[in-house]
C-alpha cells in the first residue's frame, strides 16, 4: 500500500509503503461499518469490506500479494449496496478449517477404557482437561503484547530521531 502523511511542521506529503499504516486504516474503516451496521455480524461487514474493496492497482484483480483483498473503501462500504450471497474467501476459509478441525477431532482414537472413567474413578473428560494446560496460551499472549510494545517503541524512537534529524535547528 502506499500511504500518503505529513512529517510534523511540513506541508509537503511523504509516500510510505507497507502494511502498518494501512492496518490502521482498516481498523478504522471496520470500527465505522461496525457502528453504521451494529445489527450486522462480523461475517457480514467483513463481506461487505471485501465487496466494496478497491483489487488490484487496474480496481479489478483478484487477490495478490501485493494489494491482499484490496484497499478498503468505507464509504463506498456503507453506501454500496452489497447482494447478500456476495463472495466472502475469508469466512469461506474459517468455515473449511472448522470443518476440517471438526472432522479431525471425531477421527480420533479413543482409550480402550470405553466406560468413561478412567482406573482411579475420575472422570475420563476432567483427566483429559488436566492434561491441556493453558500456560502455553498464557505465555503467548504474553509474549506477543510484549513483542507489540516493544516494537511500539521502537517506531517512536525511530521517528523521533527521524524527525529530529530531518528538522533541523528551530
Amino acid at each position: 500500500m502506499r500511504i500518503v502523511s505529513f512529517l510534523p511542521g511540513s506541508t509537503q506529503p511523504t509516500y510510505n509503503t507497507g502494511t502498518s499504516d494501512a492496518a490502521a486504516i482498516v481498523s478504522g474503516g471496520f470500527a465505522l461499518l461496525s457502528a453504521q451496521f451494529p445489527e450486522m455480524t462480523s461475517r457480514e461487514i467483513v463481506t461487505r469490506a471485501l465487496h466494496t474493496a478497491k483489487q488490484g492497482e487496474d480496481g479489478k484483480s483478484p487477490r495478490d500479494e501485493a494489494w491482499g483483498f484490496g484497499a478498503m473503501r468505507p464509504t463506498n462500504a456503507i453506501e454500496e449496496d452489497v447482494p447478500a450471497d456476495a463472495p466472502n474467501p475469508i469466512y469461506d476459509a474459517l468455515d473449511q478449517e472448522a470443518i476440517s478441525d471438526a472432522a479431525t477431532d471425531t477421527a480420533a482414537p479413543s482409550d480402550d477404557n470405553s466406560t468413561g472413567t478412567s482406573q482411579d474413578g475420575a472422570d475420563a473428560e476432567s483427566s483429559a482437561s488436566d492434561e491441556g494446560s493453558s500456560m502455553p496460551l498464557f505465555l503467548g499472549v504474553g509474549g506477543g503484547i510484549l513483542l507489540l510494545i516493544l516494537v511500539a517503541l521502537a517506531g517512536v524512537m525511530f521517528a523521533r530521531k527521524r524527525s529530529g534529524s530531518s528538522a533541523g535547528t528551530r
